[in-house]
């Protein structure tokens, strides 16, 4: 493999890993879901570049300042909903409170929403 050869898929692979050491397997695991590593998974892992760790880190970068900025986004959504859940009686639902917002106010709603629930696939 050429040295500036860069392989997506194990990018992709050690983007989604969870670095614990499964006693069962002695394999890492997927974050999501949970599965033990394949054998030939936890090799490509191991054989992981210096190029490779240099795109690995800037991703991960990436990720964690756009959790960062969801985080933001969340806190101004509870927020903006807290000043209409306060005009409501006890057991008001999201419904109640976007019944009672202006246009202006559910524009501001689904613009927050839209923040908070990106798609990053």
């Amino acid at each position: 493999m050429p040295q500036s050869a860069i392989r997506h898929n194990v990018i992709a692979l050690l983007l989604d890993a969870d670095y614990t050491v499964r006693p069962d397997t002695n394999t890492w695991s997927l974050l999501n879901g949970g599965r033990p590593f394949t054998k030939a998974e936890q090799a490509a892992a191991e054989s992981v570049t210096p190029q490779e760790i240099e795109v690995l880190v800037a991703l991960s970068n990436r990720k964690v300042a756009a959790e960062l900025e969801r985080g933001d986004f969340v806190e101004a959504l509870g927020a903006f909903l807290m000043r209409y859940w306060a005009q409501l009686p006890a057991g008001a639902i999201l419904g109640d409170a976007v019944a009672i917002m202006t246009k202006d106010g559910y524009d501001e709603f689904e613009h927050l929403l839209g923040l908070v629930c990106i798609d990053e696939g």
